[in-house]
């Protein structure tokens, strides 16, 4: 009867070990939870006062892996956004557990693309509260059903392509069947009354490959403007990015203008970017030359702004 007792407390409630602030941003709160889909540890942490869920056993989602880079990310689009007044819809591909779309205030409409079932599973609960939806399925550039490899424990190297898969050997791995969306579908998820977007792409190695088919023409015929933020990887064909965008203005956060750590109460206290990187406004193809002349780079997000066709 005991031990009964015991299995309904740990699959029906969420029973708090221990909660730890870091910090004004940042607070982890660690609890058993269970449910009879899925029977996961779940945890949570606190970031600019948004909770977010995740599986404490994947070494990609937990709050230990966000380091000064990511914060910086999360902050600086939480910066570049805040200033629009009107809501904006959010399209957030290749969402993960949602670390960087949560944080976004002035958004009444996201849009979570996420072939992962068990980020969907925590995803619903980070969510809840928000005008949400969750698309479980993967980006690519085709419709089409495909294989992907999913490392549940580091849930963030889960990818259509092998090569982008992590080969240690201590990473569980098994082979998804999903199907695919291709990224100007996406629009079918509008809210008809917002008039700006803003974009997220971390797809794991098909990031240039997915933006080569998005069509400018068909966004901008349905908004007056966007943002697009998406993942470089040294030796991926910049020339795609150039002819798509070329003259259009936009920002790196990249490991050549990365300063360094620097204490994460007083950055995060601020939100300030350019306290992390040296930030400079480029063209596309300014920005794509730099990368090209340096040696020494290996990956960077870029901010793209699409104001008007060109």
């Amino acid at each position: 009867m005991f031990k009964k007792f015991i299995k309904f407390i740990f699959s029906y409630l969420k029973i708090y070990i221990k909660k730890i602030r870091f910090s004004n941003y940042l607070e982890v709160s660690f609890f058993f939870y269970k449910t009879k889909e899925k029977k996961e540890l779940i945890s949570s942490f606190n970031i600019f006062d948004r909770k977010v869920y995740f599986q404490v056993n994947d070494s990609k989602g937990n709050f230990a892996h966000l380091g000064q880079e990511d914060l910086s990310r999360i902050a600086f689009i939480k910066s570049h956004l805040k200033d629009i007044k009107n809501n904006i819809d959010v399209y957030d591909l290749g969402s993960n557990y949602g670390t960087y779309s949560i944080v976004i205030d002035n958004c009444d409409n996201f849009i979570l693309v996420e072939p992962n079932p068990f980020c969907c599973f925590c995803l619903e609960k980070t969510f809840k509260d928000k005008n949400f939806k969750i698309i479980q399925k993967s980006l690519g550039v085709s419709l089409c059903d495909t294989n992907l490899t999913i490392m549940p424990r580091a849930s963030g190297g889960s990818s259509l392509k092998q090569n982008f898969v992590s080969n240690e050997k201590h990473h569980e791995k098994f082979i998804l069947k999903t199907e695919t969306i291709s990224i100007n579908e996406l629009l079918d998820f509008k809210n008809t009354e917002n008039s700006q977007f803003f974009m997220k792409l971390d797809i794991e190695g098909m990031d240039i490959e997915v933006i080569e088919s998005f069509s400018q023409d068909k966004w901008l015929s349905n908004y007056d403007k966007g943002k697009i933020m998406l993942e470089i990887h040294k030796g991926q064909d910049l020339d795609i990015l150039v002819r798509k965008f070329g003259d259009r203005k936009c920002i790196s956060m990249d490991n050549i203008n990365f300063k360094g750590e620097i204490s994460s109460k007083k950055y995060l206290k601020n939100s300030r970017p350019e306290e992390v990187y040296d930030i400079e406004n480029l063209t596309v193809k300014d920005q794509c030359q730099k990368y090209k002349n340096d040696s020494s780079f290996k990956y960077g997000d870029l901010l793209i702004t699409l104001e008007e066709k060109l």
